[in-house]
Parts: C-alpha cells; sequence; structure tokens
C-alpha cells in the first residue's frame, strides 16, 4: 500500500502520500462528528493519534525523504490545523 513508484527523471510518485492526506481528510471528518456528538477533547484526541497521525507516521519513513517543500506544508498546516480544533492536545514528534 505504501510502495514508493518513481517517475522516469527519479522523482516520486505523488499520488501515495496524496492518498494518504485524502484519508486523513476524511478521517478527520469522522472525528469532527464525534466533537459533535460530545466526545471529550481527551478521548478526541486519543482517536486523532489512532487513526490519523499514526497512518502518516507509519508511512513516513518509507516516502518522508522524498517529500516536496509544497508537500511537507501541507502536511505542517493539516497538523496545525488538527491542533487548533483540539484534536491533537501535544505533539511529541
Amino acid at each position: 500500500m505504501f510502495g514508493v513508484l518513481f517517475q522516469s527523471n527519479l522523482k516520486m510518485d505523488s499520488f501515495d502520500d496524496q492518498y494518504i492526506l485524502s484519508q486523513c481528510a476524511q478521517r478527520m471528518f469522522l472525528i469532527k462528528l464525534l466533537q459533535h456528538k460530545g466526545m471529550p477533547q481527551r478521548q478526541l484526541s486519543v482517536v486523532t493519534y489512532s487513526i490519523v497521525v499514526s497512518r502518516v507516521l507509519y508511512a513516513l519513513p518509507a516516502w518522508g525523504g522524498f517529500l516536496s517543500a509544497e508537500l511537507i506544508g501541507t502536511i505542517n498546516a493539516f497538523f496545525g490545523d488538527a491542533k487548533r480544533f483540539g484534536y491533537i492536545l501535544y505533539m511529541n514528534y
């Protein structure tokens, strides 16, 4: 699932990382639903780490070295939004 595909110019294909970010965005929608149903912030944080942060950290060794500056900014913004909304209580990675 996290296979790395290279183009003819030895750049990594961005399909995998865009797919992972798309999945994470969908999962954040689920977390928003849980928040609106009244789930406490601490439990929201646990769910966020379980289904979003862990997904990115698991794949990072495979494609982390091939990320563009733009994609790194996108990932950082994604986690910044999650922290701002209270879904990530602390960031220690």
